[in-house]
């Protein structure tokens, strides 16, 4: 849009800083700022606790300029090497803390294929999109595209 530096010859500063204190640990925040005010346009701030690809937890904070507020929290909690729970959800808290999403699931991973079952509630509604419910199933091929290398 033109109110993001596109009508003038300077854009918007933006940031994105990230900080890895442990392996299983990270903390990360992103911003816009106005290029003639330093006002805040955009803030994304979050942290992740555990291993992206086994066990852990994301929570984070959204504020948009002129746009929503809101909290999410992502996880998935590894229950044997083939079988994980997920949870996905968001809250809108400009919106009278308005629900925008409740998603539980659970996968199965084997050595080439992952399937994963979940069931969610979209809690908004715009031009596009209603508020619905939505029961998904998800087969993930992992070895397609990838290259072993011969020893």
């Amino acid at each position: 849009p033109s109110s993001g530096g596109t009508a003038t010859k300077a854009s918007d500063w933006i940031g994105d800083v990230t900080l890895a204190l442990y392996e299983d640990f990270e903390l990360t925040t992103q911003a816009r700022l106005d290029t003639s005010s330093f006002d805040l346009r955009r803030l994304e701030s979050g942290f992740r606790w555990g291993d992206i690809d086994d066990s852990y937890i994301n929570m984070g904070y959204t504020f948009l300029d002129a746009g929503p507020h809101e909290v999410r929290a992502r996880g998935r909690y590894e229950l044997s090497q083939q079988w994980a729970l997920t949870g996905d959800w968001r809250r809108d808290l400009d919106n009278k803390g308005k629900q925008l999403l409740a998603e539980g699931g659970f996968e199965y991973t084997d050595e080439c294929w992952r399937l994963g079952f979940s069931v969610g509630r979209r809690g908004f509604t715009n031009r596009t999109v209603q508020a619905s419910t939505e029961i998904m199933l998800n087969l993930e091929l992992l070895t397609l595209g990838e290259g072993y290398a011969a020893d």
